[in-house]
């Protein structure tokens, strides 16, 4: 119960602290379709990964070595991530289809209030939000990558 338990409370903490933390000018934070749908698909498989391990109440090394392969795998996947979507996005909207597929069917839309937004979405739902950021924000952090003073970084 406590690794499951911690896991949970890791992605909730992790995520509200975040966004807390972040100056007010990178606010509304925006998150692509494809970096969501990349973290939600290893959550499910990790949490998968997770009840195969314990389900037997111990972890044997093979256990143990499989959870970071599947820790790998993800970071090689982030590390990959703008390569992937362009990849799957030329690939005649494949991306746009599995995500779309994926959060229809397991959407809790109207459970959770819609966000006023200056960003504009397409009929069909889907967000024109880049997950590249604005040359504001470039010049920003890289004057804060040159910035010596705590107060100001």
């Amino acid at each position: 119960g406590a690794v499951v338990g911690g896991e949970v409370f890791n992605v909730l903490v992790i995520i509200g602290s975040a966004v807390l933390a972040t100056p007010s000018m990178y606010l509304p934070v925006k998150l692509g379709n494809f970096n969501f749908f990349r973290d939600v698909v290893f959550y499910l498989v990790s949490v998968a990964m997770l009840y195969w391990v314990l389900k037997n109440g111990s972890v044997s090394p093979f256990h143990a070595s499989m959870l970071l392969v599947g820790a790998v795998c993800y970071t090689l996947t982030v590390v990959f991530s703008s390569k992937i979507s362009t990849f799957l996005t030329a690939r005649k909207g494949l991306m746009r289809t599995s995500s779309r597929r994926f959060t229809t069917r397991f959407s809790i839309r109207g459970l959770i209030p819609k966000a006023a937004s200056s960003d504009s979405v397409d009929d069909d739902g889907v967000s024109d939000i880049s997950s590249e950021p604005d040359a504001e924000t470039i010049e920003a952090w890289a004057q804060a990558k040159q910035c010596r003073e705590p107060t100001q970084g």
